[in-house]
């Protein structure tokens, strides 16, 4: 939470407003090693954990609301044989008129990593193979169509 947000919430962009804490509440059968704040797609602050298990309620200090995008809290375990971790759904801190822009280089991110799925798919001899296709093109124009349409 972010005060009272929730995790798919829009928060207004603050500046230096310190009251808007954030405060996570994790339940794991897995040890916890620490928690990852995630903003506009890179990790911005690690909150190390003592790898607890059970349930965990973290202060994470103020959430990052000084300028538009996106952020997301996610918890990754300690288990040294997979990489495993729990993540929220993404906080949208919004501009003077509401609006989440649209940032050139997460549309270059999501239509390389279609691409990338279109060229590892391994449904060769598959009669499912075109039906599968069809919804990563799909995919791959919307990214384009977003791309295309940024500063206009």
């Amino acid at each position: 939470r972010v005060g009272e947000s929730l995790p798919g919430s829009r928060l207004p962009v603050s500046g230096s407003d310190t009251s808007l804490h954030l405060m996570a509440r994790l339940t794991s059968r897995d040890p916890v090693e620490a928690f990852e704040i995630i903003h506009n797609g890179e990790v911005i602050r690690r909150i190390a954990v003592r790898d607890l298990k059970g349930t965990i309620e973290q202060d994470l200090g103020q959430a990052p609301t000084d300028r538009p995008g996106w952020f997301l809290v996610r918890a990754v375990t300690s288990l040294p044989y997979t990489f495993r971790f729990a993540s929220t759904a993404p906080f949208y801190v919004v501009d003077d008129n509401g609006a989440i822009p649209v940032r050139e280089d997460a549309c270059q991110f999501f239509l390389t990593w279609a691409r990338e799925r279109m060229n590892t798919l391994s449904l060769e001899d598959d009669p499912l193979r075109g039906e599968v296709l069809e919804y990563w093109k799909e995919t791959e124009v919307f990214w384009m169509d977003r791309l295309a349409g940024i500063g206009k």
